[in-house]
């Protein structure tokens, strides 16, 4: 078998990410979703700030991931049922991974979800709107998620603004975290934090009087590390983990990062699917289905008729 670097999203559905990352276990393989963006220092300075505390335990954390409908044709293979298709499979698995990725926690669970502009008979969404909780318990080690914490997302691929709208905002018990272009941060992002501050203002940051002897400070930070893009990021370490894993004279404690590495791989890929399984089923829209399957229940259906 060969190593794989898979591009997002990693298969139709959870139940094929089990059955894929299980035949990457036994055979030792490593078996990685491409989600670049987080491999890049912007994204993982977000990350660190949040599950740090630096806006205090997390109340709310909202993404958007919205594309102009000029950039992909109705026809497009990603809108079309039987290759798996839909808003929520691409700008959507963007979103459901930050809601997980940046607070630090594996499985939040849906509330509510709401689909679009439907597609092909009705079966793929143009848009997609879901509402989360982090339920007490399954936050993950981070541990600043609020006991109340909630999330939403909203993915659009035929969205009728002009230009790419890509942001995550993070609300906080001590001030608001924003990042614009989470997706490619190397071609230009933001990243603003607004803090709550009952102390006096440091004369190296702005602040504004509240009143009630609180102040806000804001901060506007950017990281681009060495200036690579996502991609050479994500790149750089697979082509790392994959000389350790075929070096036999790698350390030991090297190879076991890199074991545990494949764990939590396969674990994430595994828990973003799952997540998209259950905003589609909340929305009433059928699991998105392998070709093979697809065509087998097409091929049913008129064989009934």
């Amino acid at each position: 078998g060969k190593h794989v670097l898979c591009e997002k999203p990693f298969t139709a559905n959870a139940e094929e990410a089990r059955a894929v990352q299980s035949v990457a276990a036994k055979r030792k393989l490593l078996c990685r979703e491409a989600f670049h963006y987080k491999e890049h220092p912007a994204n993982k300075a977000v990350a660190e700030l949040l599950q740090s505390g630096a806006i205090g335990q997390l109340k709310q954390l909202a993404v958007q991931v919205l594309i102009p409908a000029w950039a992909f044709t109705k026809d497009d293979i990603r809108f079309q049922a039987r290759l798996a298709g839909g808003t929520m499979m691409d700008a959507g698995c963007y979103c459901a991974h930050t809601l997980r990725f940046f607070p630090g926690c594996s499985k939040p669970v849906v509330t509510s979800a709401a689909a679009g502009k439907l597609m092909d008979a009705g079966a793929v969404d143009g848009c997609m709107q879901a509402a989360l909780s982090y339920p007490a318990g399954r936050s993950g080690a981070s541990g600043v998620l609020g006991a109340a914490a909630v999330g939403s997302l909203e993915a659009d691929l035929r969205h009728k603004g002009l230009w790419p709208r890509t942001r995550f905002i993070a609300t906080g018990t001590k001030g608001r975290l924003e990042i614009n272009n989470f997706i490619l941060p190397s071609m230009g992002h933001s990243i603003s934090v607004t803090k709550t501050l009952t102390q006096p203002d440091s004369p190296n940051n702005k602040a504004d009087s509240l009143g009630d002897g609180l102040r806000e400070q804001r901060q506007s930070i950017e990281v681009y590390g060495s200036g690579e893009s996502n991609y050479y990021y994500q790149l750089s370490r697979f082509v790392s983990d994959l000389k350790v894993l075929e070096d036999k004279q790698a350390p030991k404690q090297a190879k076991r990062a890199v074991r545990q590495a494949m764990v939590d791989d396969a674990r994430d890929a595994i828990d973003n699917m799952t997540l998209i399984d259950s905003i589609y089923t909340a929305a009433g829209l059928p699991l998105r289905q392998p070709t093979s399957a697809h065509a087998a229940v097409l091929a049913a259906g008129k064989a009934r008729r």
